[in-house]
């Protein structure tokens, strides 16, 4: 575990489900929340890559990451495929609880999550982009790219229709 100032960092575990779910549901409509069964399948898909982070309240914040593809999107809502040669560090769901909006947390797991994925030797991060982030993205460096392959065509569909892919090279 990992601490700066008054907040913990570390991987995702299984017992941390409900907690997820919680802050899920007050960052995301209905229509993008994951159900439990896909919540568990992530933690064990990619344990070493998904991180949350505590204060002495608890869980207040989580990012899913995974090992992928450049150009591979993750669909909502379904099992993460790992890449057997990944040279991207998929970011696929980031969101901090209301209680801690502010303290930049949500920067913060982004910027722990990207280091562990150039320790890991990923070339890339990447993400959707979703709910007017494009912004916040921005800011920490990724820049949207058009261009997905051809197998996440479908997987693009399951955001809503204002979802953006963006990358961020990690090796300059």
């Amino acid at each position: 575990m990992m601490n700066t100032n008054t907040f913990a960092y570390r991987a995702i575990e299984i017992s941390d489900i409900p907690d997820i779910l919680h802050i899920q549901a007050e960052n995301y409509p209905i229509s993008m929340q994951e159900d439990e069964g896909i919540v568990r399948s992530r933690i064990l898909a990619a344990p070493d890559t998904s991180l949350l982070v505590l204060d002495h309240h608890g869980v207040c914040g989580y990012l899913f990451a995974y090992p992928s593809l450049l150009g591979r999107v993750a669909a909502l809502n379904r099992p993460f495929v790992i890449a057997r040669k990944a040279d991207t560090l998929y970011l696929h769901d980031l969101a901090i609880s209301r209680r801690v909006t502010g303290a930049g947390l949500g920067k913060s797991l982004v910027s722990v999550a990207t280091e562990l994925g150039k320790m890991k030797g990923f070339t890339y991060s990447s993400l959707m982009s979703v709910q007017d982030s494009l912004g916040f993205w921005k800011k920490l460096g990724y820049q949207v790219r058009p261009s997905i392959d051809h197998a996440s065509t479908a997987a693009l569909h399951s955001y809503p229709d204002n979802a953006v892919y963006m990358v961020k090279p990690l090796v300059v």
